[in-house]
């Protein structure tokens, strides 16, 4: 609810960059917007609780990989950016529930297109290659 902050102008350029690398087709170049957008996301939460369980993620995660892998998907990169998109609009609207609600929805979409990768590994490997409690828990 506070005024303007420079994240905001950041934010709005990294979506406008991610629509150029879009344009492109550039699935190399967009993990590292990716990242920027998350972290300029944290600086202009300046919520040191927030950050810190993000931080306890993302080193527990392969998390530059699965962008990788993820956004070749069909559609992912187009999908992704689209959901930037809405985040940055609800945060420059002021409208921080509905921010945190397209997060949380950018965030779980993130997710089930990376786990979609462990059920094509299961058909390709076979069922007994991936144990069904991996795949139960996603």
């Amino acid at each position: 609810r506070r005024g303007p902050a420079g994240e905001l102008a950041l934010l709005d350029a990294n979506v406008r960059e991610s629509e150029r690398a879009l344009a492109r087709g550039d699935i190399d170049g967009y993990p590292a917007l990716v990242h920027e957008f998350h972290e300029t996301l944290l600086t202009g939460a300046d919520n040191r609780k927030l950050e810190a369980h993000y931080r306890t993620l993302m080193n527990q995660l392969a998390y530059h990989r699965m962008v990788v892998k993820t956004v070749a998907h069909p559609g992912r990169l187009a999908r992704s950016v689209a959901e930037h998109r809405l985040v940055a609009a609800l945060i420059r609207e002021k409208d921080g529930v509905g921010a945190e609600l397209a997060m949380r929805d950018h965030v779980s979409n993130s997710a089930r297109e990376a786990m979609s990768d462990l059920s094509a590994l299961r058909e390709w490997r076979g069922p007994a290659s991936i144990p069904d409690d991996v795949t139960a828990r996603h």
